[in-house]
């Protein structure tokens, strides 16, 4: 790791990553960065989706990141995914779609 990523994990700061692909996952590549560059989550919007990303992608993401989760008892190791903004105004579909990507990405092992 280089001396800036080290100083802010001597601070307690998470290093997240903003730039989600399958080839990413794939390739080994995010599993490089989690050893590397000591990323400890992953972000994804609805940008990133419209480049072929899928909830699969982003359950495969999360089982990547499993073992930081269970290193630090659940507070790093997460994927964020965000509902479509074009439901910001829309409460309760809003809801629906956040509860219906939590069934979708929702990883298949038990909490720490």
């Amino acid at each position: 790791m280089n001396d800036a990523l080290d100083r802010l994990c001597d601070h307690a700061l998470s290093i997240w990553l903003d730039d989600l692909s399958r080839d990413r996952i794939t390739s080994g590549n995010l599993a490089e960065l989690m050893v590397a560059k000591n990323v400890t989550g992953v972000t994804t919007n609805p940008s990133i989706f419209q480049a072929a990303i899928t909830t699969a992608d982003v359950r495969a993401a999360c089982d990547i990141l499993r073992p930081v989760y269970e290193a630090t008892r659940g507070r790093d190791g997460w994927v964020s995914i965000e509902v479509d903004p074009r439901l910001a105004h829309r409460t309760e579909a809003t809801i629906a779609e956040a509860e219906q990507l939590w069934w979708l990405v929702e990883p298949r092992w038990p909490a720490p």
